[in-house]
């Protein structure tokens, strides 16, 4: 059936895209001109822009610890999302912020604008040779551990893509490149004497920060959905263990802290985090001595920092965290023909696919949630690490090679080095040793 309101609304975002994308075609060129002066206070330049939190922070650290301590010019073209404190925290970075003035900014994208200024950017340049224009790609390739091109599950759950090499990012933190990101002392004070005006106890003791994922349910993707944790209630064991460990604990980002807030030792910093939630949410992953949450963007700031992680309901499992140190509790698959669910080990073997991410949107295959017993068994092993009073199986080391054996080197896990908790480890492996 003829559809005229859906036409006319197509018909207005093709109209609207192509007068910002002439829009963009003057206004950058008079921009440059305008900032030319913070632009090209130093000799190295760089232009970030991203589509997501996680994506932007690495690639500012990612840039951060290449260089220092030299100055480099850094233009940013924010997400819509964008953390506005995230510039704050890169001292070797002088930013130059980009925002058009074109009112219909979802129509056009970040890429569109990105590849508009590395355009008029060199042809600057080519007037200016004492100047270097830094190559995202170029330093990602340079940097990189990889054997080969690494590929992920398209975000439709179904097809594969080529991913972004973030080998390189894994290489400066193993090897502690550069220095970590920090709030600057006077936002970090400011935070400090809210939460003391708050909660005068609170830094008695360390904290840890729990950021439990359920953006999925706004986004539509396999990819973002699939990595939504389970409800706040099945979490409650993991933050009783965190506070009898010696922790206070804090939630941020979409956490529903409900099921929490009659738990003594438990901080609800809510109301802190509303009055300004782009400061309060770096300030907790970033000061957090245990990071507690999903493999999403947010993990990358106290991992950046070389702090502990805990990542649970993870999937698909191609992904790692940054330190190897880290442990990983995968999400699990069943087909629905059956009751058991499938072991990660039967995964890699048998539907290797799955791993990547790829073939998932199918009629055979259910993702199975971790458990809250799964979930406090893995909070109890990277807690016990944290604190040296873990004693490992005698038999780990063989699991972990077992483990690592069954990994593609197209995968990040590969190069990122995680395991899986010894619990998870025993029940794929015991039987071979």
């Amino acid at each position: 059936m003829f559809n005229l309101k859906r036409l006319v609304s197509l018909t207005l975002i093709k109209i609207n895209f192509y007068f910002g994308f002439l829009f963009l075609l003057f206004e950058i060129p008079l921009f440059i001109l305008k900032n030319r002066k913070i632009i090209f206070k130093n000799k190295l330049l760089y232009l970030e822009s991203n589509w997501s939190f996680g994506h932007t922070f690495a690639g500012f650290d990612y840039v951060s610890r290449i260089f220092f301590p030299r100055k480099i010019s850094l233009i940013y073209i924010p997400f819509l999302y964008n953390n506005k404190f995230l510039p704050e925290c890169f001292p070797n970075l002088d930013f130059v912020i980009f925002e058009s003035c074109f009112p219909f900014k979802k129509e056009i994208n970040e890429i569109i604008k990105y590849n508009i200024f590395i355009f008029y950017i060199r042809v600057v340049l080519v007037f200016r040779p004492e100047f270097y224009l830094v190559e995202r790609e170029f330093i990602y390739q340079t940097l990189s551990i990889a054997n080969q091109k690494i590929k992920h599950g398209h975000s439709d759950g179904v097809r594969y893509t080529p991913s972004p090499d973030w080998t390189g990012y894994v290489r400066l933190l193993h090897e502690r490149i550069g220095v970590p990101p920090e709030i600057p002392m006077k936002f970090k004070e400011f935070c400090d004497d809210k939460i003391k005006e708050k909660f005068p106890d609170f830094f008695d003791k360390p904290f840890a920060c729990v950021l439990l994922r359920n953006k999925g349910d706004r986004v539509l993707t396999f990819d973002s959905f699939c990595r939504n944790a389970s409800p706040s209630r099945d979490y409650i064991p993991s933050i009783r263990y965190l506070i009898d460990s010696g922790f206070h604990v804090v939630a941020t980002g979409e956490t529903d802290v409900v099921p929490f807030l009659k738990i003594d030792g438990f901080f609800d910093t809510s109301d802190l985090a509303k009055s300004n939630p782009d400061l309060f949410n770096l300030y907790f992953l970033m000061n957090s001595e245990i990071f507690l949450g999903q493999q999403s963007g947010p993990h990358l700031v106290p991992n950046s920092r070389y702090h502990t992680c805990i990542i649970t309901e993870a999937l698909p499992y191609r992904l790692g965290t940054f330190q190897k140190e880290d442990i990983i509790l995968f999400k699990k698959f069943r087909k629905k023909i059956e009751k058991k669910p499938l072991l990660m080990s039967e995964v890699f073997k048998n539907h290797m696919d799955w791993a990547f991410g790829a073939d998932i949107q199918n009629e055979n295959v259910q993702i199975i949630n971790n458990t809250s017993e799964e979930i406090l068994k893995t909070v109890q092993e990277g807690v016990e690490k944290h604190l040296g009073t873990w004693k490992s199986n005698p038999d780990v080391n063989l699991w972990k090679k077992d483990f690592r054996s069954l990994l593609s080197d197209e995968m990040a896990l590969y190069y990122h080095e995680n395991y899986p908790p010894e619990f998870v480890l025993e029940e794929m492996f015991s039987k071979n040793h």
